[in-house]
């Protein structure tokens, strides 16, 4: 959630703007442009004249103009009436193109939301001001870069950091730091108006603090759950003025989870295990509870097998020894696109074999993308575990049945049990803490 300061009210807007003087023989143009053709003049009434399209485009009904803008009397001498038929002719297109330019604009204040300076609290506690909609944004790391291009302002992102690829059409913009440092003065050569931070920042009251001198806006993002991220798009479209962009953004995440969880409904929630990386110590990075991530995993409508029970502090890692005694019934690896699934092939060797996992085809890759990223495709892993877990089910569904026919059941597992019985960390596998494994 976040915190506004709304400025003074303004006056309610009038259908066109008032503060433009506009001559009745003007408006009577703007009602009947066609005026400028002779031959439209000569074929036409006054009555038809007030029904002309660009009367229905202002939104304008004929009686309101009518009543705005009374007919003048007639003019008795036919030179005077010829003089009036000619400027109306000079102003109708005059009038016209006034039209056009001020239709935009009306709109576009209306998408703007309302008044300027507006004002939020970041996730640092800070009070965040712009003082007009911003023009040029950079997004510092992947998520905020993902949130402020799916608020449709891609257009005015201006620098990204150098791990940033999605979408496509920031690919080409130029590169400011990385995980490992923002530069400051990179930020502020792309003399932005908005700068969209993280806390995992190497130390963004630091950076804050920098930009705030500079006089630039800076806002701080945390991302904590997928609430926390929803909250997000909303922060940043007040911000930006685009707060019904922001909302169907929001609708769109939530009525997708809400059709995940009709579909797991009253099943059975597997146990997960959800890997990260491979240390070079052996161990394995696993996903905990206490983020987003892992209420990914909880959202599809599984459980956090390391987490069952568990009150005390939660580390991110786990040994292959200590994953084996777990035996959870699903294990996820999440790559990036151009990573190869290591962990996963690491997890099919046959010192592994005790793990219900590989025996049950249950161990899977997804793109790190729905997983570490905390934007909008937070809900595309949300829906991959969930058609994990459905094909799961239905493949237990299917074995089931067959068990219950076949005679003998559970010979095959048993011998597969035997067969690739053994400690894992035997020579050949290297699996133990410190070994290669690589």
């Amino acid at each position: 959630m976040f915190t506004t300061t709304a400025p003074a009210a303004a006056p309610p807007a009038s259908p066109l703007p008032t503060a433009i003087p506009m001559p009745r023989l003007a408006a009577a143009c703007l009602a009947a442009p066609h005026l400028a053709c002779p031959f439209l003049a000569a074929k036409y009434s006054v009555r038809q004249r007030l029904s002309a399209p660009l009367l229905a485009t202002a939104s304008l009904s004929a009686p309101r103009l009518a009543q705005a803008n009374p007919p003048a009397p007639p003019l008795a001498s036919p030179h005077l009436a010829s003089k009036r038929l000619t400027a109306t002719r000079l102003a109708a297109p005059i009038a016209a193109a006034l039209l056009a330019l001020l239709l935009p604009l009306r709109a576009a204040l209306a998408d703007a939301g309302g008044s300027w300076p507006r004002s939020v609290t970041d996730a640092l506690g800070r009070t965040c001001t712009v003082p007009r909609p911003p023009q040029r944004i950079v997004p510092l790391f992947s998520g905020n870069t993902e949130l402020v291009a799916g608020l449709g302002l891609a257009g005015l992102i201006v620098g990204i950091d150098a791990r940033t690829w999605y979408p496509p059409e920031i690919a080409g913009l130029p590169k400011i730091g990385s995980r490992l440092g923002v530069s400051v003065e990179q930020v502020a050569a792309r003399k932005p108006d908005l700068v969209v931070i993280t806390p995992s920042t190497e130390v963004p009251q630091a950076l804050t603090a920098a930009l705030s001198r500079m006089g630039i806006p800076s806002v701080v993002l945390a991302s904590r759950s997928v609430a926390e991220i929803e909250s997000n798009f909303r922060t940043v479209a007040y911000l930006a003025g685009v707060e019904e962009r922001g909302e169907l953004v929001i609708a769109g995440m939530e009525r997708r989870l809400a059709d995940v969880r009709r579909r797991r409904a009253g099943k059975p929630k597997p146990r997960v295990v959800l890997v990260t990386s491979k240390l070079p110590s052996g161990l394995f990075g696993v996903v905990r509870k206490g983020g987003y991530t892992g209420e990914i995993v909880e959202l599809a409508g599984g459980i956090l097998a390391l987490d069952e029970g568990v009150s005390g502090p939660r580390l991110p890692q786990i040994s292959p020894e200590a994953l084996i005694a777990l035996d959870p019934d699903v294990i996820v690896e999440v790559r990036r696109r151009d990573q190869g699934p290591e962990i996963a092939e690491y997890l099919a060797r046959p010192s592994f074999s005790r793990l219900k996992a590989q025996r049950e085809g249950q161990i899977h890759v997804l793109a790190s993308s729905g997983f570490l990223i905390p934007a909008a495709r937070v809900v595309d892993g949300v829906e991959a575990l969930c058609r994990i877990f459905d094909e799961r089910d239905a493949t237990v569904a299917g074995d089931s049945m067959e068990a219950r026919d076949a005679k003998g059941a559970g010979v095959h597992a048993e011998a597969r049990d035997a067969k690739g019985a053994g400690d894992p960390t035997e020579a050949g596998d290297s699996v133990g803490a410190g070994s290669s494994g690589q």
